[in-house]
């Protein structure tokens, strides 16, 4: 599984680099390989997401972080702390038209607040059957 997350996030991080070519091949594209010692918790990935301003969002399966192109921030799941992320088992993020980072972990889901740094927790309830239909998101 290893190599699928390795070769996913090299065939993202080379469309990316292309599209951001000029027409004709002119230009260059310099790339820069960041593993834990940068500031992830773990080299490993489980998922990659750019949003619209900038951000980018990596997912691991011991926590999130987000890069803005000079460091690392990293939010992991406090027990304590009820406006932490559900999980620090991140498997997937997105962003909604209205700007909006929703991220997936392996115990519910989570709407980010960029205004107060800060995550909501939808968390899988079986008595509810109009909520998530899995912990699993």
């Amino acid at each position: 599984m290893s190599r699928f997350f390795s070769l996913g996030l090299l065939i993202i991080v080379l469309a990316a680099a292309a599209a951001g070519l000029p027409r004709g091949g002119q230009g260059s594209a310099r790339f820069q390989h960041l593993v834990a010692d940068d500031g992830l918790p773990i080299s490993g990935v489980a998922t990659l997401f750019q949003d619209s301003r900038g951000f980018i969002w990596v997912g691991t399966f011991i926590g999130l972080s987000r890069f803005d192109g000079y460091r690392f921030i990293t939010y992991m799941n406090d027990s304590a702390d009820p406006q932490s992320i559900s999980a620090n088992g991140t498997t997937s993020i997105i962003e909604t038209r209205a700007g909006k980072i929703w991220i997936g972990t392996t115990q519910g889901l989570n709407e980010y607040d960029e205004t107060t740094d800060d995550f909501k927790r939808y968390i899988f309830d079986p008595a509810n059957t109009a909520g998530l239909p899995d912990s699993y998101v």
